[in-house]
């Protein structure tokens, strides 16, 4: 997966900013549980794009579509439980993610029963 952000736009942000980004950065290179691996950073003259990998399962906000918007409690469970051991572990890293939302909740495996949450 390749996510963009435009020069102009990170030109917005100020170097507290930039140095949590690098900071998620380095963590996500670790490739930590949870944390979806990030390979390479690579720049253009007006993007930046950093390649990271592609989980199978897609995000939150297409499986709560693809599910009619209801899930079981015992998903939610699991599904919060592991969000916030991935936040717990940003967060001792000096961390914050900053863009919680269900799109940027990532599944590993395409099985709602057996999945790994990664941010």
């Amino acid at each position: 997966m390749i996510r963009t952000i435009s020069k102009d736009k990170a030109a917005s942000f100020s170097p507290d900013m930039i140095k949590q980004i690098v900071a998620q950065i380095r963590v996500m290179q670790n490739g930590d549980v949870g944390i979806s691996h990030v390979y390479e950073v690579l720049e253009t003259p007006t993007t930046y794009h950093i390649v990271q990998d592609y989980e199978e399962g897609g995000d939150l906000e297409n499986k709560r579509i693809d599910y009619g918007g209801i899930f079981e409690e015992f998903r939610c469970a699991q599904i919060i439980e592991q969000l916030l051991q991935v936040l717990d572990h940003l967060h001792e890293n000096q961390i914050i993610h900053r863009d919680i939302r269900p799109a940027n909740i990532l599944f590993s495996s395409t099985n709602i029963t057996d999945f790994t949450i990664k941010v």
